[in-house]
């Protein structure tokens, strides 16, 4: 039966006055934590998450598609798990860069990774919808040349891109190894052996909070 039911956030929610150009968070991630199992029946520390990784595709005005960027750092960033097996993690062959003075300045080549085109109808900003290799829409993707006085502490001057689903390398949305999607409650049914949730809250106290979202 409905034990339970947590909707998506509506595509209507999509525009100026309210979530932009991409979904509202809030719906996506509802966690209903059953502390004795007694909600549930399926034991201590069950867990009902909502599908996170829903991303609607159109705002509320369907002429426009939504927005869903990947920071460029990760994209680019040589060990994005800081994981010190990575060979991009070792730095040591740029230590002496200049003769040891590491000067360098922030001028970047962009003409060696913007895209081929930046309209708001290209698959700039929802290359998490392309289902071929987004690659193909940037100019140079396999060169890691850097101009001499390009940053060169850019992870992009000696890291080829990455694509997004590279990045994101168990698939989008919250963790739920081991749940089970009940589709009647459009929930992650998650038991303990899979997951016990938590949650960390991080609250932006700039001034222009209202105004401009800081998201991961």
């Amino acid at each position: 039966g409905n034990l339970a039911y947590l909707p998506g956030p509506k595509r209507d929610w999509i525009q100026p006055s309210k979530c932009v150009v991409l979904d509202c968070d809030g719906p996506k991630h509802v966690i209903l934590h059953d502390l004795d199992g007694s909600l549930t029946g399926s034991g201590p520390d069950t867990s009902l998450l909502a599908p996170a990784e829903f991303m609607n595709l159109l705002r509320a005005d369907p002429s426009k598609f939504t927005w869903y960027n990947i920071p460029a750092k990760m994209l680019y960033d040589p060990a994005p798990l800081n994981d010190p097996a990575d060979p991009g993690h070792d730095m040591s062959r740029w230590a002496n860069y200049s003769g040891g003075g590491q000067s360098y300045t922030y001028r970047r080549a962009l003409a060696a990774r913007e895209l081929a085109s930046a309209t708001e109808d290209d698959w700039r900003h929802r290359m998490v919808f392309y289902e071929g290799d987004e690659r193909a829409f940037y100019q140079t993707s396999e060169s890691r040349a850097c101009d001499p006085t390009s940053a060169i502490m850019d992870p992009s001057c000696r890291q080829s891109r990455r694509t997004h689903a590279e990045v994101a390398y168990s698939g989008y949305g919250t963790y739920r190894q081991g749940c089970n999607f009940i589709s009647a409650w459009n929930a992650w049914n998650c038991t303990a052996s899979s997951m016990i949730p938590a949650r960390l809250t991080i609250e932006s106290m700039d001034r222009d909070s209202l105004h401009r979202s800081l998201v991961p």
